[in-house]
């Protein structure tokens, strides 16, 4: 599962890489290709995790996340362990870390965040954005991706869908989650890009301190994509960690 602002297309180089493994990459509800919700809640983001686990008949799978899907994958295993074999986390956080408060403060506070789609309407102002957004991107990520991934954002329906997507994140309900993550007993896989400039360092030492089943994998010389950076290796870490007794 993506983050924000991306969908599906984030882990296509991994995706062609991932060879005898069965993987599938959803847009998440708002993203992409996928209808937006009206009420956006973490709730409604682990139905469609429950619904599309159903429909595609996959029984306790790996949920592998990053950043927001991390969020996503990590407290849907701690509400259904029952229905997850394992769990991915890349580059994501349950805490409430100063830093990213503060990068989110944009698009949460009240009309600050609305100002921002409707200038993603604008025509320069779109064009900025897309520049913003590709320039993200590590350098060796393919042209077709960056577009991609970026094209679905210089409208201001796709930012309300952003929007609407973090506003729906419940603090009672993600406290609730973070407080009995030292009781998950499936194992987790921490598989973190190690120059992330978005999330502190100590954001991974710290998930690999509170999940008790754990292990950390750190890629050298990534930012906040490992799996455009790095995709042969991302790739072959999570075939690895599926085909390993603790991922499997």
């Amino acid at each position: 599962m993506h983050g924000i602002p991306t969908h599906s297309a984030l882990w296509r180089p991994v995706l062609e890489r991932l060879d005898g493994v069965r993987a599938i990459a959803p847009d998440l509800p708002g993203y992409g290709n996928t209808a937006s919700p009206r009420n956006p809640n973490i709730v409604v983001y682990h139905r469609f995790i429950s619904a599309m686990l159903t429909s595609e008949h996959m029984h306790a799978p790996i949920l592998v996340g990053h950043d927001l899907g991390g969020l996503y994958a990590l407290t849907y295993a701690i509400a259904h362990p029952h229905r997850v074999r394992a769990v991915v986390l890349l580059n994501t956080t349950i805490y409430a870390d100063p830093l990213v408060v503060l990068g989110l403060v944009p698009l949460l506070a009240p009309i600050f965040g609305e100002a921002n789609a409707w200038l993603a309407g604008r025509a320069r102002y779109r064009e900025l954005r897309q520049r913003g957004l590709a320039s993200i991107y590590p350098g060796a990520t393919p042209q077709d991706t960056i577009r991609a991934l970026t094209e679905p954002y210089g409208n201001s329906s796709s930012w309300l869908a952003v929007l609407r997507s973090l506003r729906g994140l419940s603090p009672v309900r993600v406290l609730r989650w973070r407080s009995t993550m030292p009781r998950l007993a499936l194992p987790v896989l921490i598989l973190w890009g190690e120059g992330d400039p978005y999330f502190p360092a100590s954001v991974p030492e710290r998930l690999y301190r509170d999940l008790p089943c754990a292990q950390l994998h750190y890629v050298r010389d990534a930012g906040h994509f490992p799996m455009l950076s790095h995709p042969d290796e991302v790739a072959n870490t999570l075939a690895d960690f599926s085909r390993s007794p603790l991922g499997g």
